[in-house]
């Protein structure tokens, strides 16, 4: 089973049955603890580092006007500033959120995703190893069951919900390709 970027996204279609199942364990969460929200940065230069503190590496440089999404839960306090966690591939970093302000109303909708990186294959069951029975192009919006549990399985975040296309069923994405709306 192979656990790259790659195959959730869905680069190279694979389209063939799934693997034998894996055990994995399933990590409960309700949605709304799911929900990051967007930040724009407000300084000419915002670094983002490896780590919560200045004495961190810089692994990214984000410029005045560039939206990110930021982790409502990770906080942490270090050399004089509140840090947060930012929500990017291919992992998350760290910025000082003096340097953010809330875009729009800074709440997003709990039950909607946007992908943002697709193709983004739609598998049943979650995982890696469920088949791909569809793929959605970045910006297709994805309802997700508020009823239904978020799990963690094969290294990444996965969400039921549907596509909004009239021909979509209720099936499983893995959410570090999405957005919240």
């Amino acid at each position: 089973i192979s656990t790259s970027p790659d195959a959730a996204r869905g680069a190279g279609g694979d389209l063939s049955p799934p693997a034998p199942a894996r055990s994995a364990i399933a990590l409960v969460r309700p949605v709304s603890a799911q929900n990051p929200y967007e930040q724009v940065v407000v300084t000419d230069v915002l670094n983002g580092r490896s780590g919560p503190g200045l004495g961190y590496d810089v692994v990214v440089t984000y410029t005045e006007g560039t939206q990110l999404e930021v982790s409502p839960e990770a906080i942490e306090y270090a050399d004089g500033y509140i840090w947060r966690l930012v929500n990017v591939k291919p992992g998350p970093v760290w910025v000082a959120e003096e340097f953010l302000e809330p875009v729009g109303d800074g709440d997003p909708d709990p039950d909607t995703l946007e992908v943002v990186d697709g193709p983004l294959n739609m598998r049943a069951p979650a995982g890696l190893a469920g088949w791909v029975l569809t793929q959605l192009p970045t910006g297709m919006v994805i309802r997700i069951d508020p009823a239904t549990e978020i799990v963690e399985i094969d290294g990444y975040t996965w969400a039921a919900g549907w596509a909004d296309d009239p021909d979509s069923t209720w099936r499983w994405v893995a959410m570090e390709f999405c957005r919240f709306r």
